[in-house]
């Protein structure tokens, strides 16, 4: 296994909890001062723009905690030029579990049930990127939102009500709360059957929860016991070292779009 370097910009080693999860990876990532083959960036305001300028000075990958919107087609133009992966570390979708159970939780979907999505976020999180984080989990698992017909906001979250690009019903809501780590749930509602995925907050390694069950039985799932951000390190060494494309920044550009839409109703209630 090649190891590999990793420069991390200062505000991005705690949200990203990036000394500790490196650690685990001792044999393929090791933190640097120097110039480094993989860059980490913090996803406040300019990231796409710090992310690029590690590109031009020759990162070989660029990991980005917790993006916020920004217009990326100049990054993604140029990552993809340089063959350089951009991995975007939002708060659940890299937990291994997500991947293991999507496709029964899509195929549930595509029958025409009701998919819910609840996240429970802690103060300092702001909408912005609660809502770009949920929305690239519900990509993940059942679909791209597509369309939204209600949103209200208010201290103490968010709730709304939309469509998948494949037309199935989605309820989204969020609750804020400091007595409760951060957390998803993502659950799929049809006639004769249902599946949940519970994901724990991306910097533990409690395993997810997926159970399903139909007129017949109920069962739980085993999941694999690794927190989000190691897994999404994991990645960005493969892609890094294999070349393997990735489409994170395509999809960020999408769900953008989306939360721009959600957020520019903001604090009322508005049905379209």
């Amino acid at each position: 296994m090649s190891a590999l370097t990793v420069r991390a910009e200062p505000g991005s080693i705690s949200p990203g909890r990036i000394p500790e999860t490196l650690a685990t990876l001792p044999e393929s990532l090791r933190l640097t001062d120097d110039h480094a083959d993989i860059i980490a960036v913090l996803g406040d305001a300019g990231w796409s723009h710090r992310a690029l300028s590690g590109i031009r000075s020759g990162a070989r990958g660029v990991m980005v905690v917790n993006p916020c919107i920004e217009e990326v087609r100049e990054l993604r133009t140029e990552a993809n030029a340089a063959s350089v992966p951009v991995v975007l570390d939002t708060s659940w979708v890299h937990n291994p579990a997500v991947a293991a159970v999507s496709e029964q939780l899509r195929r549930i979907a595509n029958t025409g049930a009701l998919v819910e999505s609840t996240v429970t976020l802690d103060a300092e999180m702001t909408d912005e990127t609660a809502i770009l984080a949920q929305l690239v989990l519900i990509r993940a698992t059942v679909g791209a939102v597509r369309r939204v017909d209600f949103w209200e906001s208010d201290e103490h979250g968010y709730r709304a009500f939309g469509h998948l690009e494949s037309a199935t019903d989605i309820a989204v809501s969020a609750i804020r709360t400091n007595a409760y780590p951060p957390s998803a749930r993502l659950r799929v509602v049809g006639r004769d059957e249902l599946a949940e995925l519970s994901v724990p907050a991306p910097s533990t390694a409690t395993s997810a929860l997926a159970v399903s069950a139909n007129t017949e039985e109920q069962a739980v799932h085993p999941t694999p016991f690794e927190s989000a951000h190691r897994s999404a390190w994991r990645r960005l060494h493969s892609v890094t070292t294999t070349g393997v494309p990735v489409a994170d920044l395509s999809s960020f550009a999408e769900d953008a779009v989306t939360a721009r839409r959600i957020l520019s109703r903001s604090g009322s209630s508005e049905t379209s």
